[in-house]
């Protein structure tokens, strides 16, 4: 798995996702200190995920049609010159646009990273690698906004954008420098492997839907043991049946949508809890509870690559389903606590829990999924999280203020056995989605 592909796409992302960390925790502050009312700088805090998320029905689509490097280099570039152009402005508006920037790349950076782990390595190493990219993420996390706001206090925020920038520039050259496999090239048309010489384009559409039909079948097989259907019938589309020159599949993966449902309540509690964990603690009365991040980046380090390489040893039932239940502790731990004990169990818990539940399932989302729809695939699945971390806090801050910190935790835990009910029912969901589609 470590060949020189991998290690330099590892690279690439870490250092796009520390460059990111380094200016979270300041937008608001700086926001503030530009003229912007609290709303504003709730707004521009908020900028990324909103940008990303408006992004993400073009995203997948253009990521498998265009070169991914090309498109990793230019998504590089527009996060850099997001940092810069924050640095050297001094309008609440221009910083608007400057972080909406790194919204659009990072729409199409999330995609892009994910969808090219499977074809750098080797495809029982699908699961380690993604494992991997989510570690450099949680180191970000863990070192990130500490550094950040050091050196937003020591030299002003400013200052913290321009090293931000720097950081992001070295991801930019080293995506330059990336070797991208030849799959990566990108695919004018979908389905062109089926049809590349149709000049009126109806093949490439039929070839479309018998391949996004097939990537569902072999999807389905992974995690029900159910034998692959034939290619020519497969998902039950006759080979001559005509598709439609649109449809949802055209800008998402439509197989991966229950993937996404449960990977997105599995974040619900991740977003609540790192957004009022500190304030939840002070009514309980418990100091220090700031410590909770490290207790979960501690656990996280080891779960996440641990839990991909576990995925494509055991398959992904085997570790998510366990691992929900230990979020559930988690959060129930921490419903409870009345001291640092119950706050260290919480993290611990929900670092190794949440974090192995994850990994395994946003591997699944890329495993076994054609290369020329990968894009699609690694987008579509976002769209769950994404939503889930903008929307959850909006929630978990209407239950904490009406049940408090018990119910707001007992609340993440209910989410989190939600999204394994769902789970343990994918099987049945995906049938039954399968069946609908071939109603119509």
């Amino acid at each position: 798995m470590w060949n020189r592909r991998f290690v330099q796409l590892l690279s690439i992302e870490a250092l796009l996702q520390m460059g990111g960390f380094l200016t979270r925790p300041i937008i608001a502050n700086y926001a503030v200190d530009l003229g912007a009312s609290a709303p504003i700088a709730g707004l521009l805090a908020g900028m990324l995920a909103t940008a990303a998320l408006a992004m993400r029905p073009v995203s997948g689509a253009v990521s498998d049609r265009l070169s991914k490097k090309t498109l990793l280099v230019i998504a590089s570039a527009l996060f850099a010159l997001g940092a810069f152009g924050c640095a050297l402005v001094h309008s609440v508006f221009l910083m608007g646009v400057f972080l909406a920037l790194q919204g659009f790349a990072f729409a199409f950076k999330s995609a892009i990273v994910i969808s090219l782990v499977p074809l750098v390595v080797p495809t029982r190493n699908t699961g380690s690698g993604v494992g991997w990219m989510g570690l450099a993420y949680t180191l970000a996390v863990a070192l990130g906004p500490a550094v950040g706001s050091s050196v937003g206090l020591a030299l002003g925020y400013p200052m913290t954008f321009m090293l931000s920038g720097v950081v992001l520039a070295g991801a930019l050259v080293l995506a330059a420098l990336f070797k991208a496999p030849a799959e990566a090239a990108g695919h004018a048309l979908s389905g062109e492997g089926a049809a590349a010489g149709d000049a009126s384009g109806a093949g490439d559409d039929a070839g479309d839907a018998l391949l996004a039909a097939a990537a569902q079948e072999a999807e389905e097989q992974a995690l029900e043991g159910a034998p692959a259907p034939d290619e020519a019938t497969a998902g039950g589309v006759p080979a001559g049946r005509p598709a439609r020159r649109f449809s949802p599949s055209t800008l998402f993966y439509l197989p991966i949508i229950p993937l996404a449902v449960v990977g997105g309540m599995l974040m619900v509690a991740q977003g609540i809890t790192s957004s009022f964990v500190l304030m939840a603690g002070e009514m309980q009365g418990i100091e220090g509870v700031s410590l909770y991040f490290v207790f979960y980046s501690i656990a996280n380090l080891g779960a996440r690559p641990l839990a991909g390489r576990a995925s494509d040893a055991w398959g992904v039932r085997r570790v998510a389903a366990p691992m929900m239940l230990v979020a559930i502790a988690g959060m129930v731990a921490l419903a409870f606590a009345d001291s640092l004990v119950g706050v260290a169990v919480g993290g611990l818990c929900m670092g190794l829990g949440q974090g192995s539940a994850y990994a395994a399932i946003q591997a699944e989302s890329v495993r076994g999924v054609p290369p020329d729809q990968l894009g699609r695939s690694a987008n579509t699945y976002f769209i769950g999280p994404d939503l889930s971390m903008g929307l959850g806090p909006v929630a978990g801050g209407a239950v904490l203020q009406t049940w408090g910190p018990t119910g707001m935790y007992l609340f993440n835990a209910a989410s989190i056995l939600v999204a394994l009910v769902m789970f343990l029912n994918l099987g049945r969901l995906r049938s039954w989605s399968r069946a609908r589609r071939e109603e119509r």
